[in-house]
């Protein structure tokens, strides 16, 4: 079984939404509570709210980019998705297409599904760069097209 995904995947969907959750979720707290502003001349109500304001788009971020992300390992007749609570297994020939883009950093590519499965029609990862190509080459029976 070859992994496809990145072990950073689980760092961004667990580490970094449950710190900026709770901690800076507490600096927004107390911010409002103590009625503190970390800048002369600027008012607690102003700062509060602005602080708010980050705080919850930032989370929305996190739930749009990283808590989507899944582990994805692949074999020759299966690909095994996991959200790190359950399992998923698909066969490939359940699998539509791979889109994996070109990118240097945090490449996330997508799986899509001929049809709606338990995760969605679309499945997003954090790929490791060049191991689902070189997983195709050495298993070229498998018809599973990447674009």
């Amino acid at each position: 079984m070859t992994r496809l995904s990145s072990n950073w995947t689980l760092f961004y969907k667990f580490f970094i939404p449950t710190f900026w959750t709770v901690l800076i979720g507490a600096c927004v707290v107390a911010t409002w509570v103590m009625k503190i502003s970390l800048f002369p001349g600027v008012s607690y109500l102003v700062f509060g709210i602005g602080l708010t304001a980050i705080y919850t788009l930032v989370l929305l971020a996190m739930y749009l980019f990283t808590l989507r992300l899944k582990r994805v390992e692949i074999d020759e007749n299966y690909v095994y998705i996991t959200n790190y609570f359950k399992n998923y297994r698909y066969p490939h020939q359940d699998i539509d297409f791979i889109k994996s883009p070109d990118r240097p950093l945090l490449s996330i590519a997508t799986i899509h599904l001929k049809a709606a499965g338990s995760l969605g029609r679309k499945i997003k990862y954090l790929e490791v760069r060049g191991w689902l190509r070189e997983f195709l080459r050495k298993n070229p029976e498998n018809n599973i097209s990447v674009k």
